[in-house]
């Protein structure tokens, strides 16, 4: 999520906001998700925003094999 898609959904307080994110699934997650997607296009802009998320994630897996 983006920080105006947020507002959007009315998260305007900080610690409300943190609330919400500290409940979604973690990077490690997705990971099975994209691999499994049948949109290359859509793959890719959900690596970009995976990235956003969890830049360490991404680079990780970057260098790791099994993951490619």
């Amino acid at each position: 999520m983006m920080p105006d898609d947020l507002r959007l959904a009315g998260f305007l307080d900080a610690r409300r906001t943190q609330s919400f994110l500290d409940e979604l699934p973690r990077g490690e997650l997705w990971v099975g998700d994209l691999s499994a997607s049948a949109d290359p296009d859509q793959a890719l802009l959900q690596v970009v925003r995976l990235r956003e998320a969890d830049p360490g994630l991404v680079d990780s897996l970057t260098r790791d094999e099994r993951a490619r």
